[in-house]
């Protein structure tokens, strides 16, 4: 789709609606980086002029979004999720349409920190499993999810563990673990420049820093999580 000279509508306006139709027809998916400003000013013959305000206008939009560094990327869609609710990150995403990713990062038996121990009722000195998983949607990374897990309760779970299996659903089919209940402490704090490097962010973008145990139906804990994620990339709903 070419750029017309003689239209009413100036240059800009008409190179974004450009971009906007090949995000719309998938030439462009969320996550993916939009080519240099000189090969867009080359491909439809304007000015850079042209090509910033076009990309400035979509990046107000919450279309594109610029990092620093690296390129203009086209923004993923929020997730959506219920704040109460217990669906995990796989159900949650399938229900909107998603392509969830689940890539274990680190895997390993480790102290219990205070928190923990507090939280999954353990004694001191207590060994547990600490998982950090890198959750994405396609090629866009949502939520670093590093979790706790009591090994006197989960004696094998490493072993069970596997890309793109929900946690949960393994939980049910391998343990009965059924999760009924959950607590949140949700704060927000800035990219540090690891968690920039992992979420494909900016440093010092606001992240929501999510705190959560969630409890069978005796409350009996089953993990601690700590989740983080880019404020941009999720919207939350309390419905009460």
């Amino acid at each position: 789709m070419g750029l017309h000279r003689n239209n009413q509508n100036p240059l800009y306006l008409q190179l974004k609606q450009v971009i906007k139709t090949d995000i719309l027809k998938g030439r462009y998916r969320p996550g993916d980086m939009l080519p240099p400003e000189p090969q867009l000013c080359r491909e439809y013959e304007v000015s850079r002029i042209t090509v910033r305000r076009a990309i400035s206008e979509l990046e107000d939009e919450g279309i594109l979004e610029k990092k620093q560094g690296k390129g203009t990327f086209v923004r993923f869609a929020r997730m959506e999720q219920q704040l109460v609710s217990l669906d995990g990150f796989t159900e949650t995403l399938r229900r909107q349409g998603y392509e969830p990713h689940s890539q274990v990062l680190e895997r390993a038996v480790v102290t219990a920190d205070h928190r923990t121990q507090q939280g999954l009722k353990l004694g001191r000195h207590a060994r547990v499993l600490r998982v950090t998983r890198l959750l994405s949607s396609g090629s866009t990374p949502l939520t670093i999810d590093t979790s706790f897990y009591s090994l006197d309760r989960f004696p094998d779970l490493a072993s069970q563990l596997q890309p793109d299996v929900s946690t949960y659903e393994l939980l049910r089919r391998h343990y009965g673990v059924e999760p009924r209940h959950a607590d949140r402490i949700v704060t927000v704090t800035l990219a540090t420049a690891s968690e920039m490097e992992r979420l494909s962010c900016n440093i010092n973008e606001p992240l929501f820093h999510i705190e959560k145990l969630v409890f069978d139906a005796e409350r009996n804990p089953i993990h601690r999580s700590i989740l983080v994620t880019p404020a941009s990339r999720v919207s939350f709903t309390l419905s009460y």
